[in-house]
């Protein structure tokens, strides 16, 4: 790859408040303009953006990769756009480029923007688990308590 790369914190904040908006939702900005008025402030969107998506998920959502590619510099598409030996007008081929989680060209974009690379998770296996059955008898209730006859 060439040397060029954006870090993917820097790509993002790059975004402004509108983007930030559209991508946390109505329903979270609504409840951070609750709690504080001070909250729609880019950077305190832009932090909860951050805390709500994982970069690797985003860049497998082929749905969701355009918008981050949008906010790529024309210089920083062709690079990437090279990289992945896409041919046409960078953006757009960006854009239609399968990009799946675990191919080259997603590790290549994950290393684009300077995203570590993932650590599988740990398979801890399960306990064994063993069946058991009720062994007590639910004797039925034949009698009604005094206190309650009559009671309706």
């Amino acid at each position: 790859m060439c040397g060029t790369m954006i870090p993917f914190n820097d790509l993002i904040s790059r975004a402004d408040s509108a983007w930030l908006q559209e991508r946390i939702g109505q329903d979270t900005l609504k409840v951070l303009q609750a709690l504080d008025a001070t909250h729609e402030r880019a950077s305190t969107i832009r932090q909860v953006f951050r805390a709500l998506h994982d970069p690797r998920q985003l860049l497998q959502d082929a749905t969701f990769r355009p918008c981050l590619f949008e906010l790529l510099r024309p210089v920083e598409a062709d690079a990437l756009a090279h990289a992945l030996d896409l041919s046409g007008e960078s953006y757009a081929a960006l854009n239609q480029a399968r990009i799946t989680r675990g191919s080259a060209a997603f590790d290549l974009c994950c290393a684009f923007f300077g995203l570590p690379e993932a650590v599988p998770e740990e398979h801890t296996p399960s306990l064994p688990t063993t069946t058991v059955t009720a062994r007590y008898v639910c004797s039925p209730i034949n009698s009604v308590p005094s206190c309650l006859h009559g009671v309706r």
